[in-house]
């Protein structure tokens, strides 16, 4: 069980930070991102991950039933992730921002066309690497959401400088796309798939924000979060 979360984990934390860390490019919107996640690991089941954002941070809670709820915390003003699953808390510093611009050649259409999760989308593929493994982003986008929420989504996954993101989603938002589904795969093997549900502008509690006052936060090492 702890190997399964420990997994886990180091998926949820690119997946945050993928969703997350861009939001300090723009710090102005307010509101809530709900995707689901499939993480072969752990079973078929669609997990909830609800990532509420305001003033350029993000709280994410994944509810993964029987191991209970994680959550993921970006501050973009110190800099930091802090993951909390029970009652154990870790914090760890966020990787520098880069400056990528848009290279519409990070990302290769397959050709594919379909409707996915109510949006017609088209699937693109990007290579990406995570320490010495190297893999693989397949991304259905769309380009039917209204033009204010696709720039929120995109802009919201295209500072991260992990993994190549930064280059795929600045190229995705050169063509004007948004994400509607990410699949990561290492190694041959998927690792998760992230599936968009819903995009909500609303009033967002502070308190939301920032992680229990009750749980000691343990400095880590963020190399440890890879898998």
């Amino acid at each position: 069980m702890k190997q399964l979360t420990t997994l886990f984990l180091g998926v949820a934390a690119l997946v945050v930070s993928l969703i997350a860390t861009g939001v300090r490019a723009q710090g102005t919107f307010e509101g809530v991102v709900t995707y689901s996640v499939t993480v072969p690991m752990l079973g078929d089941d669609k997990l909830p991950m609800i990532t509420s954002i305001k003033g350029g941070n993000a709280a994410t809670v994944i509810d993964m039933g029987a191991m209970g709820k994680q959550q993921i915390y970006i501050n973009n003003q110190t800099h930091t992730m802090s993951i909390i699953t029970g009652k154990n808390g870790f914090t760890m510093p966020m990787p520098a921002k880069t400056n990528d611009s848009a290279d519409i050649n990070a990302i290769v259409p397959t050709g594919k066309k379909d409707v996915i999760n109510g949006h017609a989308a088209e699937e693109y593929t990007a290579t990406i690497s995570e320490g010495d493994h190297q893999g693989t982003m397949d991304i259905w986008a769309s380009n039917d959401f209204p033009a204010d929420i696709r720039s929120e989504l995109t802009h919201a996954l295209s500072d991260n400088p992990q993994n190549g993101g930064n280059k795929v989603f600045n190229a995705l938002f050169a063509k004007g796309l948004a994400p509607v589904r990410i699949s990561i795969a290492t190694d041959g093997t998927t690792q998760a798939t992230i599936d968009f549900v819903k995009f909500e502008k609303k009033a967002v509690d502070d308190a939301t924000m920032n992680p229990p006052a009750d749980i000691k936060l343990q400095p880590m090492d963020p190399s440890k979060m890879r898998h």
